[in-house]
């Protein structure tokens, strides 16, 4: 089969921001490319000027990398100003107002912008509230490094994308000399160890899964094969379970000498699938199950409206344009009737706004593979993680 395209999808943006964070406690400086998603430049930059003690600070629309410098810069004994952009603060602040107020920070909040001034004077109990999002919990864990005396700390509601908390929890104790651990809802943990700064010179930041899946879904409806290089078949991201879920759908995909492979299918079936630990796959995927044999169910989509957009709105939107029957709530998604894809070209044009949300920009791309006339505005929106997304997209 003709190989359409060939290359590597760039660094994770996951394992990226939490490395960054950890190194800003070392005095060598982290391995990193500059083939970086526009989040980790933003919290790479920041982390720069944070070592050179200014205090303020701009971190665009990434929610993982503002939760995880806002801590990271209140762990400084002087005030510092971090800004995002309209739409971030939009997103869950309250649960980060909150860590911090309870880490004994001073933090005050104004239009887009909070003020956090430190160091940490925790009470003996922090309660960290994880149902809206993990990356509070991953924040903390991330930014404790170098304590020097202990309390307790309960992570409450860590249901949703617990995979990612447990890869923030992962990489402190490779990078550190600690055993931090996770008992039921409790962290284990006293005084938090140095860096390990052999640990450090000798770590490198795998390439991005949640990429690689939307090229993959993409792949999946072209004519030819699609190579993706310099992916972990053990990979410490949960999004690397789209090879898993493909071969349940039955599209040929297989691993070697870390390449993944996608060759186009003419039909594949359905997925039922819980999306607990892989939410970012939804949208994606779901749009790619709009044109399979059969129907496809989606659960433990909740947190899917406290991302860049409410991406189940926005994919329920997309849906309805390209006639796909479908029902939902809050936490579920069904695709009862699938789109045979001969009947796009019969269909209105689609104008597609991402609502500032790269996924559903990428979503978006999966209809216009299929067949569907889409046209998605703001296409620049797909820099927050995979800024030649497009390019990519064109060559299929």
């Amino acid at each position: 089969m003709r190989t359409l395209w060939q290359g590597r999808v760039g660094p994770s943006k996951s394992i990226a921001n939490r490395s960054l964070i950890i190194s800003s406690f070392s005095s060598k400086n982290l391995k990193v490319e500059e083939n970086l998603s526009e989040d980790v430049k933003y919290l790479k930059e920041a982390l720069s000027k944070l070592k050179k003690g200014e205090n303020d600070f701009y971190l665009g629309e990434g929610g993982t990398s503002f939760r995880f410098f806002a801590l990271r810069a209140s762990r400084e004994n002087f005030e510092i100003t971090i800004k995002g952009s309209e739409s971030l603060f939009r997103r869950p602040m309250n649960e980060l107002i909150d860590l911090l107020d309870q880490l004994g920070v001073k933090v005050s909040s104004g239009r887009n912008l909070i003020k956090v001034k430190g160091p940490w004077k925790p009470k003996e109990k922090v309660l960290i509230d994880c149902e809206k999002s993990s990356q509070f919990a991953s924040a903390f864990i991330l930014s404790s490094i170098g304590l020097s005396y202990e309390f307790d700390v309960y992570l409450e509601s860590l249901l949703s994308s617990k995979s990612y908390f447990l890869m923030s929890l992962n990489l402190v104790n490779e990078l550190t000399s600690s055993n931090v651990q996770l008992n039921g809802n409790q962290l284990s943990w006293r005084s938090m160890s140095e860096i390990n700064e052999t640990s450090m010179e000798r770590f490198q930041i795998e390439d991005d899964w949640s990429s690689a899946a939307s090229v993959g879904c993409l792949a999946a409806l072209s004519e030819g094969e699609v190579k993706i290089e310099n992916l972990l078949s053990e990979s410490v991201q949960s999004d690397s379970k789209i090879r898993e879920i493909f071969s349940q759908m039955g599209i040929i995909n297989e691993m070697q000498n870390r390449v993944w492979s996608v060759r186009g299918s003419s039909g594949y079936r359905g997925v039922h699938i819980d999306l607990v630990q892989s939410p970012d796959l939804f949208p994606v995927l779901s749009v790619l199950c709009a044109f399979a044999q059969t129907g496809s169910s989606f659960t433990s989509l909740k947190n899917l409206r406290y991302k860049e957009s409410n991406r189940l709105k926005n994919i329920e939107l997309l849906m309805e344009a390209l006639g796909v029957g479908f029902e939902s709530n809050d936490d579920s998604f069904k695709i009862l009737k699938p789109v045979d894809r001969k009947f796009l070209s019969s269909l209105k044009p689609i104008d597609l706004s991402p609502d500032s949300d790269h996924r559903i920009a990428m979503a978006g791309a999966v209809a216009i593979q299929a067949g569907a006339r889409v046209t998605i505005k703001d296409k620049g929106v797909v820099k927050k993680s995979f800024a030649h997304f497009w390019e990519v997209q064109r060559s299929l």
